[in-house]
């Protein structure tokens, strides 16, 4: 069960990136945040993990990561445009798509197959994760939504993710997590900032982006670095239609740990919404 505890350490780091990610979009728009966020992490990686990359690999397998980190990339932009212009407690909800997209995916991909007791324990928890962040009904939640366009921006942003995280775990089947995580880091590193300079005003905008509370997207940045070790491990030990779920607990987490539990209305609503979720990962990992 050691991918169980790496999971759940991977969710609440998580939860931790996305609390100092939210204050630091106050300050930066999507592509700003996301560049320095990213340099950040490139930062942590020549710090603290180069040492455990394997760099001998076959050149497809190098294709194969950069695949992976183009699909994230555009996912990251697409879903931090969306955290900017709409906030953490609009955008999350649709985040708990990607565990059904990661099941459907998982099954056609990669050829895994869960029990019946596991598919109603993911579907207990995307009951749960909605009912735990939504603030009102579905249907004006999504005509609100869709006005604006996020509608579109989040659920396609959530796909390109759920696809990637198909490759995640593709990927584990030739190489070692570290080395996977690594590569993948570097190449998306590499995709933001290409898109940032051919887009926006690229170096002139990062100098800029000193200038203001960097020091809460360093702290996101790096709780984030272990978030995604600490899930790479995890699907290197179990399957990824299992992981990602579990994973969605950071939306219970950022509930507690941002205290909004405490100060916002519905608390009987988000109470029972604590218990569903609790229930659902039970009904997945017994």
């Amino acid at each position: 069960m050691n991918w169980f505890i790496y999971i759940l350490i991977s969710a609440i780091f998580f939860t931790v990136s996305t609390i100092f990610k939210k204050k630091s979009l106050k300050n930066y728009h999507a592509m700003e945040f996301l560049s320095i966020y990213k340099i950040f992490q490139l930062l942590f990686i020549l710090i603290f993990l180069i040492w455990f990359v394997d760099f001998k690999l076959p050149i497809n397998f190098i294709g194969i990561f950069y695949l992976i980190a183009f699909v994230h990339s555009i996912g990251l932009i697409y879903i931090t445009k969306s955290y900017r212009h709409k906030g953490v407690s609009v955008v999350s909800p649709f985040l708990n798509l990607s565990s059904f997209f990661v099941l459907i995916l998982a099954y056609f991909i990669l050829g895994e197959r869960i029990s019946v007791q596991q598919i109603l324990g993911v579907a207990v928890l995307l009951i749960g994760s909605y009912l735990l962040q939504s603030t009102e009904n579905l249907k004006k939640y999504i005509k609100t939504y869709w006005k604006h366009n996020y509608l579109f921006y989040t659920i396609f942003a959530v796909l390109l993710l759920a696809i990637a995280s198909i490759g995640d775990k593709y990927s584990l089947n030739f190489v070692a997590p570290i080395t996977a995580l690594c590569f993948i880091w570097a190449f998306t590193v590499m995709n933001i900032l290409l898109f940032h300079f051919a887009f926006y005003n690229g170096l002139k905008d990062i100098k800029k982006s000193f200038k203001k509370p960097w020091k809460t997207v360093l702290i996101s940045a790096f709780a984030m670095m272990i978030s995604n070790v600490t899930y790479y491990l995890a699907i290197s030990q179990a399957l990824i239609s299992l992981v990602m779920p579990i994973k969605r607990l950071s939306t219970l987490f950022d509930t507690l740990i941002g205290g909004e539990l405490f100060h916002e209305k519905k608390l009987i609503q988000k109470f029972l919404a604590c218990i569903i979720m609790i229930i659902g990962t039970i009904l997945i990992v017994i």
